[in-house]
């Protein structure tokens, strides 16, 4: 048992370290919310080498990119559309020069002026980890007054003491880096900061801190006071140069974090913004409300954005909040702020004079036609529901001080208007996409109230939440069949039938779905050959003369089907029509089968005929073996006389033109 137990103790990852020091993965340690950092940063390099988004630095923290999923690089991409527009956004607002003078003490004596351009403006950067946007900013020529759009904004980058640690290291190692952010500290803002400082605002190395800790308060008072810090000690042994600040500090420990951005010199009559990705949500609420009541008193012409997740109640916010449970990470201000307006609400009463928020789904569907069909053209993906429905769980907010701040309330119009190459006539209609969630809920993206919902009404309810999209239905005499589609408590792939019975058109109420088929157990399209048709997405299921005829389909963007099955409604059996010999000729790649009797080959179009031409296929019965065609999904299936007939869709050719 000990050798057994000392062998788990010695494995790598989060997991292995806390397994060895007892603490609960669900606690929010220091060390697993930083390990979120580690993650995050290897999925935007995903991205940027993906070709999503730029980023001449990243690579400089992570020089091996990692290939992610799909959606999780079109994920990563609008949020990183969402920081780079708010950040542009910001720092193009027409500020006074003078930095606004919003918390200068009236009659006070203007000081003299510099030698070099006063910071007009000011950006905090919370939970920064490994973040590269002062890099991209400052490459950019937003940061440098002697450039016509530059700004001379103050710069603060601040995390964890121990993340700090680890990106002055990653800077130093990088010429690139190193040149960006400089190497001449700056003098002390003032004397009388480090006089006043209490002994714990000073970070001093980890043996000293032990030993502070076991000696004596008597033989520490004889002890003689140390010179004074440096401008990094005092930074939480961070770094201090003209252009950038990288700050050291818990945020919830708010006197000390006040300390240390002060000895950087952060100025608080300037108009500041303060910028949280994913950060707020795992600090518990109660140090959260007081760093927001903290920035309001203390910054009056100030923006406090955030970026974090909202709806936990449905299955894909279960399946997000059980996924950063697994990784030691809880979600602490999901529940207590499920929406917009909850959370627009947490900022009124923390002293924010307004406050306007907007899904990733809205912002995604305001970006300009070009920028979108670029970005879907990236990688084979077909799953824009579930991208849709993902973006509706994440949320970009601003919350207003003062009067010069407030055009970025303005979401998304006033970060989709920064965006390069978003000239006049390419941004999205606002009347379609409505001018922001959090002020017009009935604009706000799908929701699970929105999707489909099997849910039965009866005494015997078949789950609580059924919810599913890109399901293949078909109405009969009887009432609507569905099958497959994406949803249910795994926010997975589902492959039953379920049938809603619409006999009863007096008393709608009491219709209800019921699953009449079992899923399979073998996907679709495996050597063995399943009984039923396995889970599958962008299907077509059609009434067909007393049968339901299920076409096609896929399960993954590079694993389109061609399997075609009859479902008996009556007695609730599947039978699937087999492939054709291998003798039998295949159709074109761009066809779909057909059950049309009586049917006669016909010539091949010619090249200057526009328009698709059928392909008639063997006369057949629907049982009988059926020629190979080309696996698509999102096609369309109508009956038509004595057959199907098949249209369009996409395949691993592209865009299907043909008929069959």
């Amino acid at each position: 048992k000990k050798k057994k137990k000392k062998k788990q103790s010695a494995g790598d990852g989060p997991a292995s370290v806390f397994a060895a020091t007892g603490i609960a993965k669900n606690s929010n340690n220091p060390f697993l919310v930083q390990s979120t950092n580690d993650s995050s940063i290897v999925s935007k390099r995903s991205m940027v080498a993906a070709g999503y988004f730029d980023d001449a630095f990243i690579a400089e923290f992570v020089p091996r990119a990692a290939r992610r999923s799909p959606i999780i690089n079109r994920g990563y991409y609008i949020r990183a559309v969402a920081v780079e527009s708010l950040l542009r956004a910001f720092l193009a607002l027409p500020l006074d020069q003078d930095g606004g003078g919003a918390g200068r003490s009236p009659g006070a004596s203007a000081a003299p002026a510099p030698a070099s351009p006063a910071p007009r403006c000011q950006v905090v950067s919370l939970g920064c980890g490994f973040d590269t946007s002062f890099f991209r900013m400052q490459a950019a020529g937003l940061l440098d007054p002697q450039v016509p759009d530059g700004s001379h904004a103050l710069w603060f980058d601040v995390d964890f003491e121990q993340l700090v640690a680890r990106r002055v290291e990653l800077i130093r190692a990088s010429n690139t880096l190193s040149q960006a952010v400089g190497t001449d500290s700056q003098p002390y803002p003032s004397e009388k900061l480090f006089a006043q400082a209490a002994p714990e605002v000073v970070a001093a190395a980890p043996g000293d801190k032990k030993a502070a800790r076991k000696a004596p308060a008597k033989a520490q008072a004889q002890v003689d006071p140390p010179g004074p810090p440096s401008r990094e000690e005092m930074c939480g042994h961070g770094m201090c140069t003209e252009p950038y600040r990288l700050v050291g500090c818990d945020l919830a420990r708010l006197d000390v974090l006040e300390q240390r951005l002060l000895a950087a010199g952060i100025d608080p009559s300037l108009p500041t913004l303060f910028l949280s990705e994913c950060v707020l949500t795992y600090v518990d609420q109660a140090s959260v409300e007081r760093l927001l009541r903290w920035a309001s008193g203390l910054f009056p012409e100030a923006v406090f954005s955030t970026y974090e997740q909202i709806r936990p109640t449905d299955a894909f916010g279960e399946f997000m909040q059980g996924h950063f449970d697994k990784i030691g990470s809880t979600l602490r201000a999901i529940r207590a702020f499920p929406t917009l307006e909850a959370q627009c609400e947490r900022f009124s009463a923390a002293g924010w004079q307004q406050a306007r928020a907007c899904t990733m789904d809205n912002l995604y569907r305001h970006l300009p036609a070009v920028e979108r069909a670029r970005v879907e053209a990236l990688e084979q993906y077909d799953e824009f529901e579930e991208f849709q429905f993902k973006c509706a769980h994440y949320f970009v907010l601003c919350a207003v001080n003062g009067t010069a701040l407030k055009p970025l309330l303005r979401l998304p119009h006033c970060l989709v208007s920064v965006i390069p190459g978003a000239e006049e006539g390419q941004l999205a209609d606002p009347e379609r996409c409505g001018e922001g969630d959090s002020a017009n809920a009935a604009n706000e993206p799908r929701t699970q109230q929105e999707l489909p919902r099997l849910v039965s009404r009866g005494a015997a309810p078949l789950q609580r939440d059924m919810q599913r999209w890109c399901q293949a239905s078909a109405s009969t005499p009887a009432g609507v069949w569905a099958f497959g589609g994406t949803g249910g408590a795994s926010h997975g792939r589902v492959g039953d039938m379920a049938f809603l019975d619409t006999t009863n058109a007096e008393q709608p109420d009491d219709w209800c779905w019921t699953t009449v088929a079992p899923a399979s157990t073998t996907a679709a399209g495996a050597d063995a050959a399943p009984d039923t048709p396995g889970p599958r997405v962008h299907a077509t299921l059609t009434w067909h003369r007393g049968v339901l005829v299920l076409f096609g389909g896929r399960l993954a963007p590079r694993r389109p089907l061609n399997d075609c099955w009859l479902f008996h409604p009556i007695t609730h059996e599947w039978r699937r029509i087999p492939p054709a010999p291998e003798s039998t000729p295949s159709a074109p790649a761009s066809t779909a089968a057909t059950s049309k009797p009586e049917a006669q080959t016909q010539a091949a179009p010619s090249a200057s005929d526009p328009q698709p031409t059928p392909t008639r296929l063997t006369p057949t019965q629907p049982t009988s073996a059926q020629p190979t065609i080309s696996a698509r999904w999102r096609h369309t299936a109508t009956s038509v006389g004595d057959g199907v007939v098949v249209f369009g869709g996409r395949c691993a050719q592209g865009v299907a033109e043909s008929v069959a």
